[in-house]
């Protein structure tokens, strides 16, 4: 029996919460940036020079597609609310929130290190 289980309403805004939630979640933080950068020099230490360099490229694609994918966001906000001057644009606060994820860069030192590499 489905009993006990609550199900969240498409649209409603339990659901926004959940998939604002996830979006944080799917983010890196600066710790996980440090403890990746940690990885890094001792892959590099151990002799694994190619697999730190595809995982630090893997990283730096993650950084550019999560800050392409929310200027695409941005641009396309804009867009319709220049598009629906007539009527007042409604901006929920959950998008500001998505509008400021983003993954943290990399100490410079390390991103020298790897345009040595």
């Amino acid at each position: 029996s489905k009993q006990g289980k609550k199900r969240i309403m498409p649209g409603s805004e339990e659901e926004v919460k959940s998939l604002v939630s996830t979006l944080k979640q799917a983010c890196v933080d600066e710790d996980f940036v440090t403890t990746l950068e940690q990885s890094l020099h001792y892959l590099v230490q151990m002799g694994h020079v190619e697999l730190a360099k595809e995982l630090h490229a893997s990283y730096h694609q993650l950084r550019n597609t999560v800050a392409q994918v929310t200027a695409l966001r941005k641009e396309r906000a804009a867009t319709k609310a220049a598009s629906e001057e007539t009527h007042e644009t409604l901006r929920l606060s959950y998008e500001d929130v998505v509008d400021q994820l983003q993954c943290p860069p990399m100490k410079e030192v390390t991103s020298q290190i790897f345009s040595f590499l």
